[in-house]
C-alpha cells in the first residue's frame, strides 16, 4: 500500500490497530458492492450509535 511506503509504518501498535480495523471496514464496503465514503460520513455526522448495514443480523 501506498501509505505504508511513504510514512514508512505505524508508529505506534495503537495506529496500526486503527489502521487494521479501518483497512477491514473498507475492504468489507468493497466487496459488498457498498459506498463507503457515503456511509462513514453518515456515521461521523450521527450524534449516537449506529451498526453499519455491513454487519450480519444475529440470527
Amino acid at each position: 500500500m501506498i501509505a505504508r511506503k511513504v510514512w514508512g509504518g505505524n508508529r505506534t501498535w495503537n495506529g496500526a490497530k486503527v489502521q487494521q480495523t479501518l483497512m477491514s471496514v473498507l475492504r468489507t464496503f468493497h466487496q459488498q458492492g457498498k459506498d463507503a465514503f457515503a456511509s462513514l460520513v453518515e456515521l461521523l455526522r450521527l450524534p449516537g450509535h449506529k451498526i453499519l448495514e455491513i454487519v450480519p443480523t444475529p440470527a
